[in-house]
């Protein structure tokens, strides 16, 4: 897999805002960079190439819970994330991997959803069920866990995936 960052750009419109809700974020950018967001629309005739995009707030600015600093919703947005500048570099890759269908490990998914099994497609609309990996999930083995799992402690690939060069 490469990675490439394309541009950062600086939005001064989302500076003074002191909240963490990415629906009122996407909202603003569609509304003060129209052309921007258009532009950002999968490529049609490369269908394996989706631009994700997304919104970094400083730790100043961000009313991020620190518990909580990372957030997708691949179901109405599948190329958008919005994080905190101050959340490990894991968070990143973890919000990646929902945007490209992965989730959470089973335990994780099991304590969210207090207890009852967890179906995601019971959370999608039905045209989205085709995207779902039965295998994609986070998985702890040897008291560490992958990317998509809520783990104190990774393997030892997992930093490797951050450390690739975004050029």
């Amino acid at each position: 897999m490469k990675r490439t960052l394309k541009e950062v750009v600086y939005i001064s419109e989302l500076l003074d805002i002191n909240f963490q809700d990415i629906y009122a974020v996407h909202d603003l950018l569609a509304y003060y960079y129209p052309d921007r967001m258009e532009a950002l629309q999968p490529n049609k005739s490369h269908h394996h190439v989706y631009p994700y995009y997304g919104v970094v707030f400083s730790t100043r600015n961000s009313a991020f819970n620190p518990d909580k600093c990372g957030q997708t919703d691949v179901a109405l947005y599948p190329q958008f994330f919005v994080l905190d500048i101050s959340c490990p570099k894991v968070v990143l890759e973890h919000e990646l991997g929902h945007l490209a269908w992965a989730n959470h490990d089973i335990d994780t998914l099991s304590y969210q959803t207090e207890g009852y099994l967890f179906d995601l497609a019971a959370w999608l609309p039905v045209g989205l069920h085709s995207k779902i990996k039965q295998y994609a999930y986070g998985y702890h083995c040897g008291g560490k866990g992958t990317v998509m799992s809520y783990a104190d402690e990774f393997h030892p690939s997992t930093p490797a995936l951050l450390s690739l060069s975004m050029a």
